[in-house]
């Protein structure tokens, strides 16, 4: 097993082990993370539209960030699902991008 592989594992094991919250609230929150991250970059691509690989790692790690803080920093994860604002994020990061190159 490759050494990235074993350390992956083993930070794994260490969350599912230790943490307070139930097994179904960490999935929830990985997918959460999943699709808030992954969610504002498909639609762009779906439309059509190019995202230069800096602005699609800013639209990733600011819909991630998101996610976490939705949840975890502001609280907000009991009424509304943290996709939606992660999501929100990402395409206006998209924005702001877009209109940026073209300064």
């Amino acid at each position: 097993m490759p050494s990235s592989a074993l350390l992956v594992t083993t930070a794994v094991l260490t969350v599912a082990l230790t943490a307070g919250e139930s097994v179904f609230a960490m999935v929830t929150m990985a997918w959460s993370a999943l699709g808030g991250a992954l969610g504002a970059l498909m639609i762009v691509r779906a439309f059509g539209w190019r995202a230069s690989p800096q602005l699609a790692r800013a639209m990733i790690v600011t819909a991630l960030a998101t996610v976490f803080l939705w949840r975890s920093g502001l609280g907000f994860g009991d009424y509304t699902f943290e996709v939606l604002p992660a999501m929100v994020i990402g395409l206006l990061v998209y924005g702001a991008g877009r209109v940026a190159s073209r300064l």
